[in-house]
């Protein structure tokens, strides 16, 4: 198994029934049996102050894609936890974002989860 972080790595993802790719500032990726699984994602806080919304979603779009990769290995979709780092300048913000299978699906299909989705943030 190898792991490294990579810069805008594509990462594929469903949303309102249509198939996109989105493109995150780092992923920490391991390659397990030529399926790739992203575990960190970083996103550095642009002008726009929108960096926490494009963290929570490339979290959503993390665990679509390693969902994908496991229906691969015909493995079970299951429920994930990403952890994600928003730079804030030269500030680091962790995140743990849970994303469950329910909250994917309802993105995938464009519509809300029956159940709220609380992410844990630690300031540094």
């Amino acid at each position: 198994m190898k792991t490294g972080a990579v810069n805008h790595h594509n990462v594929p993802f469903t949303v309102c029934d249509t198939s996109l790719w989105a493109n995150p500032d780092i992923c920490l990726l391991s390659d397990v049996e030529k399926q790739l699984y992203v575990h960190l994602v970083v996103e550095e806080n642009k002008a726009d102050s929108f960096g926490d919304t494009r963290l929570v979603a490339n979290a959503i779009v993390v665990a679509q894609a390693n969902n994908f990769a496991r229906s691969g290995e015909i493995l079970p979709r299951k429920d994930m936890v990403i952890l994600g780092m928003l730079m804030i300048g030269m500030r680091p913000v962790s995140y743990r974002i849970p994303v469950s299978w329910e909250l994917a699906e309802a993105a995938m299909g464009g519509s809300y989860p029956a159940h709220e989705t609380i992410e844990q943030v630690l300031i540094l």
